[in-house]
């Protein structure tokens, strides 16, 4: 275990340093997103139902609640790039499997993020080929 945990470290340090991002927060911080949409198994865009939420810290964490468990990662951001490490959630189990369904996508989907876009109110996260994968709305 502690051997696939510094494998995982090591991986999350080498994408950091080819993505070429910055330490910091990409001015993300300060802000909860609630999620709107996301790109289904299918590659098609699924309007979100289960109150998904994000939140960055200046300090490179993140956490938020993925529908049913809460959840919290680390991250770098910075020329609109960014890089989510795996998440650790709770493991609470929701008795709606739509739910559940829409938190395991979402918490797969943050590990795939590449880069991000801020147009007001919206967050849009895309993978590395581009496409959008996740968006979302500010919380007032």
């Amino acid at each position: 275990m502690k051997r696939r945990t510094l494998i995982t470290g090591v991986l999350v340090l080498v994408t950091l340093l080819a993505a070429g991002c910055v330490a910091g927060d990409g001015g993300l911080s300060g802000t909860t997103w609630r999620l709107i949409s996301y790109m289904g198994d299918d590659g098609q865009t699924i309007r979100a139902t289960a109150g998904a939420t994000i939140s960055f810290s200046g300090d490179g964490t993140l956490q938020g609640n993925a529908g049913c468990n809460s959840y919290a990662a680390e991250y770098r951001a910075g020329k609109n790039q960014i890089v989510i490490s795996h998440p650790v959630a709770t493991e609470m189990y929701c008795t709606d499997e739509s739910v559940m369904e829409e938190e395991r996508r979402f918490l797969f989907l943050i590990t795939q993020a590449s880069t991000y876009s801020l147009n007001g109110d919206i967050l849009i996260i895309s993978q590395r080929d581009g496409r959008e994968i996740l968006a979302f709305g500010r919380m007032l």
